[in-house]
């Protein structure tokens, strides 16, 4: 018994072992990926700042070029405005049409490729021939006598251009100061080279802009593509609106038709590849439960929706800190999400568990049931075989009796006796076996009541023997009949008492033994569930990291806005350092300047004395002081700058500060629901390890006890049969 504890005390040590070196695999593997993610962020700081300086870098040459050409910026900017809005369609038309489609066939993706490009060259084509048909119009409505007629052609033919090149002619400087002193001839010149510039850069606009769409979008994109360049063609056409009514009747009657719209097969989803689901994965492995499987397939598809939703994203008009900011907001959601849908998938599976274990538990109280009532059975019966051997006990004593009253009364012995003690005595004998007979007699009918209510497979043959043995009641010794009664019925009760015993059940906790292998054999349905639950165990403990490394990348997102913060309150302090140092600078050249006139005073009172100024250090102090004047001058101005520069430091920084008071709240708020979940998950495993203690201690508990019971059994059972070897023999014979 002390054995059995010990044995059990053992296996929860180990089993905690495991539990513990298991948490500890956990552990490093979650400092691994933090210092993966420590890592990643010191790489990703580093390129952050590499890229920062090209573009700062950029941003002055940029910067300077935008000066050079401002009024470029302006003409395009609408006709870059739309084809980013072009390829933002595009990208999501593509993401969503990619679920229910596949790729064509290769031959079909050539042919798309070659028809998208013939658009585009047909696009190029197109403005080429606007453009030079409106030079040429120009030209000939210019070189009209008339200068109203001329003026009224060219404000026709700027309502036929195109938007950039309108804003190009209205914002021309050179155009407005030279129109009334340059001939006819100069500006005509000059609205022929202003034109012939403007192609040329379309030109290159288009040619950099392909090169941009090719390299960004992939060749199963470029189907919808060409509906979109078929639309934009369109509506070029719309916006030039330069052909008369003749050329409309010629050209309108012909309509592009897209071949490859015709040409097109696509295939269903339905036809192609499915997504496997939870049964088809779980086919393969052999396990019953399907939430796992279903789980793992999950993850492909939300990546794809939210690779989806980052690329429509993309294509917005949004600032690149809302979207960062989106992103990491979206990833700590998810990873929460995923967190509640693995301990979801852990509840369920406990109570799976629990109802397996409850029906366990049924089925285990009916067997203690079913061995009850077999005990209480072979205990009747055992209460049944004692009466019969009282009453035949008391029938051999009572013929015992007779036999020595006879002897007494035959002088067999060898003191003889009276006659009337003999028959006294002899009386008494008489007496007591018709007691015992009566005795016997209701213990038979009682035994035959127990018959008839409760039949057994014996009772034929005690029938037969009490039928037989009725008729020899009246021999010599008398009550031979009710003896070999009970010996039938002792030998019956016997029987089935071992009967009874065959059914109980020794080992009721142990499972039934297989006579195969069992590493021949599938996993049964409790193997297939327990290792479900593993499963789910380490897929939460695995959700729960991926929820921590998506609260660190929040809080990296906030220090980085901290920081960001933080170089702005910095670059203000130096602006207002800066402020200071000018503030000195001037308070020493205004005080420089007080001392000098004060020298310049007492000099000049000596040289009064001597002679006379001249007319030559009049103009030498109109100088000075003009020159003193002009560097006044350029001391406000910085000063103008610098308050200016420090007042939209100071509104810059506010802005950080409350958008960072924000963050903070935000990110305290999601501290403590993330300390309430961790506390709601150490509150859960440690219930969930009381409850596996108490079941392993119950268990070993109940062991312990059918041991000891049975043990004890045993013991009475020896003793009763060292006690009573006279009825051993006795029941043997």
């Amino acid at each position: 018994m002390s054995l059995l504890h010990l044995a059990a005390v053992t296996g929860q040590r180990a089993e905690l072992l495991e539990l513990s070196s298991r948490l500890q695999v956990l552990s490093r593997d979650k400092e691994n990926l933090t210092k993966a993610l420590a890592k990643a962020q010191v790489s990703l700081v580093k390129v952050l700042a590499r890229d920062e300086d090209r573009l700062a870098l950029y941003g002055a040459d940029t910067f300077l070029i935008q000066n050079e050409k401002v009024e470029m910026a302006h003409r395009y900017e609408a006709r870059l405005t739309e084809l980013h809005s072009v390829i933002a369609e595009l990208g999501r038309k593509q993401e969503a049409h990619q679920a229910s489609m596949i790729q064509e066939e290769e031959l079909e993706e050539v042919e798309e490729v070659e028809e998208v490009e013939e658009l585009e060259d047909q696009l190029e084509d197109h403005l080429e021939n606007r453009l030079e048909e409106q030079l040429e119009e120009q030209e000939a409505e210019e070189e009209e006598p008339n200068c109203k007629e001329s003026e009224d052609c060219a404000e026709k033919d700027e309502f036929r251009i195109p938007q950039p090149l309108e804003a190009a002619a209205a914002s021309s400087p050179a155009a407005h100061l030279n129109e009334g002193t340059l001939g006819s001839s100069e500006r005509e010149e000059g609205e022929a080279e202003r034109l012939r510039s403007s192609l040329d850069i379309l030109r290159r606009e288009n040619a950099f802009l392909r090169k941009k769409v090719r390299d960004i979008l992939s060749p199963h994109v470029r189907v919808s593509i060409i509906v979109i360049l078929r639309t934009f063609l369109l509506l070029c056409g719309k916006l030039f609106e330069l052909e008369p009514a003749g050329e409309e009747e010629r050209t309108g009657g012909v309509e592009l038709v897209t071949r490859v719209a015709e040409r097109i097969r696509l295939r269903r989803v339905e036809q192609g590849d499915k997504h496997l689901s939870g049964s088809d994965i779980s086919a393969f492995g052999g396990v019953s439960s399907t939430r796992m499987a279903e789980h793992l397939a999950e993850d492909i598809r939300k990546d794809s929706s939210t690779q989806e939703l980052f690329n429509a994203l993309a294509g917005c008009a949004l600032p690149e800190m809302q979207v960062k900011e989106f992103e990491v907001e979206l990833e700590r959601l998810n990873a929460k999400m995923e967190h509640l849908r693995a301990e979801n998938d852990v509840l369920s599976l406990t109570l799976e568990e629990t109802k397996s274990q409850c029906n366990h538990l049924s089925v285990l109280l009916g067997r203690y049931e079913s061995n009850c009532t077999a005990l209480r059975l072979a205990l009747t019966c055992t209460e049944q075989v004692v009466e019969a051997y009282e009453a035949l006990l008391g029938l051999l004593e009572s013929e015992l009796g007779m036999l020595m009253a006879n002897c007494r009364l035959a002088g067999v012995l060898g003191s003889r006796s009276s006659d009337e003690d003999a028959q006294e005595t002899l009386k008494k004998a008489v007496h007591g076996k018709a007691h015992k007979e009566n005795a016997a007699q209701r213990v038979l009918v009682s035994l035959a009541t127990a018959d008839r209510l409760y039949p057994s497979p014996s009772r034929t043959s005690i029938g037969s023997t009490g039928s037989g043995s009725s008729g020899g009641r009246s021999d010599g010794m008398g009550g031979g009949g009710e003896d070999k009664q009970l010996r039938a019925h002792i030998s019956r009760l016997r029987r089935e008492k071992k009967r009874i015993l065959s059914t109980v059940v020794d080992d009721l906790e142990c499972p039934p033994l297989h006579t195969t292998d069992s590493s021949e054999l599938p996993p049964t349905h409790f193997e297939a569930h327990k290792i479900d639950l593993e499963n789910a165990i380490l897929l939460q403990e695995l959700a729960g990291l991926k929820e921590e490394k998506a609260e660190l990348k929040a809080q990296l997102y906030l220090m980085e806005k901290e920081k960001s913060s933080l170089d702005l309150r910095l670059e203000g302090k130096e602006t207002h350092e800066n402020v200071l140092r000018t503030q000195i600078q001037l308070l020493h050249a205004e005080l420089r300047e007080t001392k000098d006139p004060s020298a310049r005073q007492t000099h000049d009172g000596v040289e009064d004395q001597v002679c006379r100024m001249s007319e030559a250090e009049k103009h030498r102090k109109l100088i000075e002081s003009m020159r003193k004047e002009r560097r006044l001058r350029t001391k406000v101005s910085e000063l103008t700058n610098l308050l200016e520069k420090l007042n939209r430091n100071c509104e810059l920084r506010l802005q950080q500060s409350s958008e960072f008071t924000a963050d903070l709240k935000r990110a305290n708020a999601a501290l403590m629901q993330a300390i309430e979940r961790c506390k709601r998950r150490t509150e859960g495993k440690n219930k969930r390890l009381e409850r596996q203690m108490l079941t392993l201690v119950e268990t070993h508990a109940a062991q312990i006890r059918s041991m000891k019971g049975k043990i004890s059994y045993l013991e009475e059972r020896l003793a009763h049969r060292a006690s009573h070897p006279s009825l051993a023999s006795e029941t043997e014979l």
